[in-house]
């Protein structure tokens, strides 16, 4: 997790899903989040 300026960038793993993650975007001045990338592990 990091945070620049306004927003916190972090990274979601689930362990139940290995494969799966997710890159994701919370704006804390608006209190929005948006998904900007969900990858599949090989």
């Amino acid at each position: 997790m990091e945070m620049k300026d306004d927003k916190i960038f972090a990274t979601l793993f689930n362990p139940a899903h290995m494969e799966k993650s997710a890159i994701v975007i919370f704006n804390t001045l608006s209190n929005e989040s948006r998904l900007l990338k969900s990858l599949t592990l090989v």
